[in-house]
Formats: structure tokens, sequence, C-alpha cells
């Protein structure tokens, strides 16, 4: 999905080429994505064991509704044309760059979690 968007940008030329359909193509790629994240976040606000005093679920959760609201963010873009708009959507793209980044640290911090739970208590 990312690529997607990426890609898009980096084909921009700021020439008076309608995009609608290319950046609609590539919005609709972002959709399973939107879903998969809105329901993650809704799993999150329900979650009530431990683990929601551990660090890993403060940055899982924050690093999620993020995602959510950067994904919504994009959608709410018109395809991108002039230099400040393609700026714009590069730093959108760089910004879910560094979310991914966190959301790998927090699964491996929750995993650690997880392991400690399952280790035997001696």
């Amino acid at each position: 999905m990312l690529a997607r968007v990426k890609g898009f940008v980096e084909q921009v030329q700021t020439d008076d080429r309608d995009r609608t359909a290319e950046w609609q193509a590539v919005l609709e790629a972002t959709d399973p994505v939107l879903e998969e994240v809105v329901a993650l976040v809704d799993q999150f606000e329900k979650e009530r064991s431990d683990f929601v005093l551990e660090p890993a679920y403060v940055q899982l959760r924050a690093s999620l509704a993020a995602r959510q609201r950067l994904l919504a963010e994009l959608r709410r873009m018109s395809p991108p044309t002039s230099p400040e708009e393609v700026r714009l959507a590069r730093k959108v793209t760089e910004r879910y760059d560094v979310l991914i980044r966190e959301l790998r640290s927090a699964r491996e911090e929750m995993n650690a979690y997880i392991r400690s739970l399952k280790a035997p208590k001696g």
C-alpha cells in the first residue's frame, strides 16, 4: 500500500494531466489497511488485561491511532500535483514509514511480554 502511494508521488510532475483516477486507485489500496487499523484500534480500546499496564501496549495503541489518523489524512488529500502538494504527500509517506518502525518495535516488546508470561515460574 505504501509503495503505491510512494510510486504515485514519485511519478507526479507538475503538469496539467488529470491524475484523479490514478489517485483514486492508490487510495483504494489503503481501504483494507485502514479497515484493519480501525479494527485493531477498537480491539485495543476494549483491552482490559494486565497488558494495558505495559509500555508496549501504550506504544502499540498510540502507533495504531497515529496510523489511523495518517491514513485518514491521506484519504482527504486530492491528487497531489503542485510542488507543495507533492511535498506534503512525501511527508505523509515519511511519517508512515516512521510509524511502521514504531509498530515493529512495539510488536517486539509485546512478544517479549507474552514470552515472559509463558516462562516457567521459578
